[in-house]
């Protein structure tokens, strides 16, 4: 393997997994991040500032009055992964803190020895804002990673929207930096049509761990979950979110169980945080007489959601809007069939009627069958897994290198099988 001169690379993201955080929502949050950048720090530093706002509790507080929940990472210092982390105190200011933020790392950056050769940013709104400013003040090439609800909800018609300040924002963002990462082909379209030129697009997706994720034994985990071995598993993981389309899939549920006998046994399993859409899901389902078909698992590590994808039958997906999912390539990876709405990059992803079925995203009937079907045939492990093996950390490392080589404009060697 070919040696590289290690780039420095400033990594701009709010907030990295971390297992030992008292608040759930951050122990599992932006894993497919971590992964991506652990598999960059093998070959190169890089450095983590943690933004933590000044009296995060006090901040929390003041919001919670106002019935709005905010969540802060806390903070962290050392090497994990690979990856240089330092906390850095900022002052939280509603509507401003980009700036506020912008000056706390300024200062940071101003104490420290070791300079960046570019800086890689993962969040478009309120970091892309940190990382211009930063690109301007210190002439560091800016890459910014777009993963979907960042851009796509600038192309929805009706439903939310983003204000008109984080709309100007993402624009300005995105324009301004040197290399725009697509996780999906959609996405990069996207991108363009934002005024971004083409020629500094790219596509580099989310990857899985095949040292994780491959396929199984289905019985044998099952027994392990003490899952019944008789009945059709349906997997879901991710947040509990209304436009995850879960109110669909109760919908396609009660149709399944009222129109297809040829599947009398059934489970939806359900992986992940709730949140305010929760409470009117279980409405749902109690009001649908659906609490035998449904599970409600909670948050789960994530190495522990590839055994409950050997043990399922199928993986669904029913979302409004989607990047590119993880949660998609992992079932793959695990020789999991996908049944999933066509939105975003899923389509990109489930290409194969060997690998799972589309639907429309919003028509509950459409989805049933699509379940239906699913359920009712053989699929086999092996073609499904094989089609996620392109999408291994290492591969998609090198590409992100090529990128970073290229806003330096050093095309130097590159790490080579």
């Amino acid at each position: 393997m070919t040696e590289v001169n290690p780039l420095n690379i400033l990594l701009l993201v709010d907030s990295l997994p971390d297992q030992m955080d008292p608040d759930p929502f951050f122990r599992v949050k932006n894993i497919f991040i971590q992964q991506q950048v652990t598999a960059v720090a093998a070959r190169h530093r890089v450095d983590y500032p943690l933004l933590v706002p000044c009296f995060p509790q006090l901040v929390k507080s003041l919001y919670s009055l106002r019935g709005t929940r905010l969540h802060f990472p806390r903070r962290r210092e050392g090497i994990f992964e690979g990856i240089r982390v330092k906390t850095i105190r900022y002052c939280y200011l509603p509507h401003y803190y980009p700036e506020t933020e912008y000056r706390a790392l300024k200062r940071h950056l101003a104490q420290q020895d070791k300079k960046h050769d570019l800086i890689h940013c993962h969040t478009v709104y309120d970091l892309g804002l940190v990382g211009i400013k930063l690109k301007e003040e210190l002439g560091l090439p800016l890459v910014i990673t777009v993963y979907g609800t960042d851009v796509n909800w600038l192309f929805e018609q009706g439903g939310r929207r983003a204000s008109p300040v984080i709309e100007e924002a993402t624009k300005k963002a995105l324009k301004g930096a040197d290399a725009v990462i697509g996780v999906s082909r959609d996405l990069g379209d996207k991108v363009r049509q934002l005024g971004v030129e083409a020629k500094r697009v790219h596509w580099v997706p989310n990857g899985v761990d095949k040292d994780l994720l491959f396929p199984g034994d289905r019985v044998q985990e099952r027994r392990r979950l003490g899952l019944k071995e008789e009945e059709k598993i349906i997997l879901y993981v991710g947040n509990l979110f209304e436009t995850k389309g879960l109110g669909d899939l109760v919908e396609a549920l009660k149709l399944l169980e009222t129109t297809d006998e040829s599947i009398p046994a059934f489970k939806l399993l359900l992986v992940g945080p709730g949140g305010a859409f929760e409470t009117h899901l279980r409405q749902m389902i109690t009001d649908r007489a659906l609490e035998e078909r449904v599970a409600f698992l909670g948050s789960r590590p994530h190495e522990k959601i590839p055994t409950l994808m050997r043990a399922a039958d199928v993986f669904c997906l029913p979302s409004w809007r989607e990047g590119w999912p993880c949660s998609v390539v992992e079932a793959m990876a695990c020789g999991l069939p996908v049944v999933a709405s066509e939105v975003g990059g899923i389509p990109e992803l489930v290409n194969d009627r060997e690998v799972g079925i589309l639907c429309p995203a919003k028509e509950p009937a459409k989805l049933a069958e699509a379940l239906a079907a699913s359920l009712s045939r053989q699929w086999d492990p092996s073609r499904i897994s094989a089609a996620a093996e392109q999408y291994s950390y290492d591969k998609l490392a090198l590409r992100l290198e090529a990128i970073y080589r290229d806003v330096l404009k050093k095309p130097d060697k590159i790490f080579s099988p």
